[in-house]
């Protein structure tokens, strides 16, 4: 009785280090500091109103990160997104860059209106900093507020308020 009463000390003793020892293990794709994902920027859009196109085939909502801004081109890294209604009747969708290089990016909402035409088919309908302001002198500031990779590590929190409709836009590329 003696012996089988010590083994199962023993396999418990075993198992609880190996319990500990795992927990205690590091996850190579996240910074040491946050849990945050290296090397991405992400966050909520929480829309302030409830009218939303959903025809696809005619456009899509977008989230975007530009390196420079007022933009020059594309951007730097653009996510389709579709608003979601939640338990509170707000519409709001999640994003998540990845592969980011370190440095600042102004993130941005918009409807990309198919097909494609330069100039007139990106309604912004966001900014993060600015969210839904019609105000040229934040939209346009080089001093817009910027989320910001610094070593590779990720940020997260990145919220910001969007216009579904797009009548309302807040700028027009």
């Amino acid at each position: 009785m003696k012996i089988k009463n010590l083994l199962v000390v023993v396999y418990a003793l075993v198992l609880a280090l190996v319990t500990v020892l795992y927990s205690c293990s590091s996850n190579d794709n996240s910074t040491s500091g946050g849990g945050i994902d290296k090397n991405t920027i992400s966050g909520t859009i929480t829309f302030t109103d409830s009218v939303f196109l959903t025809d696809t085939a005619h456009g899509y909502y977008s989230v975007d990160a530009f390196a420079t801004w007022p933009p020059t081109g594309n951007a730097t890294a653009s996510l389709k997104i579709k608003p979601t209604k939640q338990s509170d009747n707000t519409y709001k969708a999640s994003y998540q860059f990845t592969g980011m290089a370190s440095g600042s990016y102004v993130i941005t909402s918009s409807y990309i209106k198919l097909p494609y035409v330069v100039g007139t088919s990106v309604y912004g309908l966001g900014i993060y900093g600015c969210d839904t302001a019609h105000n040229s002198a934040c939209i346009y500031n080089s001093a817009i507020q910027k989320a910001t990779i610094t070593n590779d590590a990720g940020v997260a929190n990145i919220n910001f308020l969007s216009w579904g409709d797009t009548t309302r836009h807040i700028y027009r590329f």
